[in-house]
Formats: structure tokens, C-alpha cells, sequence
């Protein structure tokens, strides 16, 4: 493994879009090995596996989620998630080169994944994506968008990076990635 991204944003500013968007430009121009994993993947696994609660984008669903992931399960260990994720990337770190993590709510979860990437020499860079406007398309309720998963990193200042997503520019948004990876690629040459 070469490098881990963490992307942040509020719910529907295009994370899991431009996730897909730095995987393509990886291995298509770098012929990059490159997995998406999500912090949520492992609670939306719980929830449908234990909790018979399947995965549907609702009002209800997205509650489920956070009030599971942050009130049930961080307030008894609030490294649980980042662990668990940290833990299967150490076990396959060989099978990749870039992973691109776009959940990441809580400044834990960067502690968590640099403090464990450090001693293998592998770098977290954070990117923020902002989308101008969003409360007005984001769908979710006053308080799920008040909710701390939400909220925990209003105040971060030391984003590695900041992209604009003006979804009705996608191209000026993707060509931000574009930049951003190779900067990258040549900072690693």
C-alpha cells in the first residue's frame, strides 16, 4: 500500500462520486491497484447481518445508522469502526496501492489510521469536498444534519485538500482529482 485518502464532506456532496472518480484515473492512468472502503460498510453490514435491518436510502435508515454507529457502538469504544477497517487493511496492504476511505466523520478516525499506517511508512491525506449549497438538496432532516457524524469536523483546518464540487460542473470537479493525483504520483517519483 502506497497511500490511504480520506475524504470528507457533508451527506451527498459527492464523496462516494469522486471516490470513484480518483479510482478510475488510478487505474487507468497509473495502473493503480485501488480499493473504496467505507467506514459505514462494516455498520451496514451489523445492521442488515445481526439486526435484520436491510440498506435502504431513507429517512429512517440513515437515523438507524448513526444513532447505531455513533450513540450505541463509539460511545462504548469510539476507535471501534476505524479499528476495524485499520485492522483489515494491515492484513491487506500487500493487495493494494491506493485506498480511498470516503466516510470519514471523526478526527479519531485520522489518528487512528495514521497512528497504525506510520510505522509502514504510508501516508493519510485528507481531502475535503465542499458542494456549495448543499442543505438544499441533501434530503435529510434538521437533526440527522445537526447529528455529530455530521457535525464532528466542522471546525478541522488541516485538510491536505479542498475540492469545489459544483455538480453542475462535474468535469471542473473531476479535474480537481485529476490534479490532486498527480501531484501526488510526482511527489512520489
Amino acid at each position: 500500500m502506497e497511500k490511504i485518502f480520506l475524504l470528507h464532506a457533508a451527506a451527498r456532496s459527492g464523496k462516494n462520486t469522486c471516490a470513484d472518480a480518483m479510482k478510475d484515473y488510478y487505474v487507468n492512468s497509473y495502473h493503480k491497484r485501488v480499493l473504496i472502503i467505507a467506514f459505514a460498510d462494516y455498520v451496514k453490514f451489523v445492521l442488515d447481518k445481526y439486526y435484520d435491518t436491510p440498506a435502504e436510502r431513507t429517512e429512517e435508515y440513515r437515523t438507524r445508522i448513526q444513532q447505531f454507529a455513533t450513540e450505541q457502538v463509539r460511545a462504548s469504544d469510539v476507535n471501534y469502526w476505524a479499528n476495524v477497517v485499520s485492522d483489515l487493511l494491515v492484513a491487506i496492504q500487500e493487495d493494494w496501492d491506493i485506498v480511498i476511505i470516503p466516510d470519514w466523520r471523526f478526527g479519531n478516525e485520522r489518528v487512528t489510521l495514521v497512528s497504525r499506517f506510520h510505522e509502514f511508512g504510508i501516508p493519510v491525506k485528507t481531502m475535503l469536498i465542499d458542494r456549495p449549497n448543499i442543505e438544499e438538496v441533501d434530503g435529510m432532516t434538521e437533526e440527522q444534519r445537526a447529528h455529530s457524524s455530521e457535525r464532528n469536523l466542522d471546525n478541522y483546518q488541516n485538510f491536505d485538500y479542498t475540492i469545489i464540487n459544483e455538480t453542475s460542473q462535474m468535469q471542473k470537479t473531476i479535474q480537481q482529482l485529476i490534479d490532486i493525483i498527480d501531484k501526488e504520483e510526482k511527489e512520489n517519483d
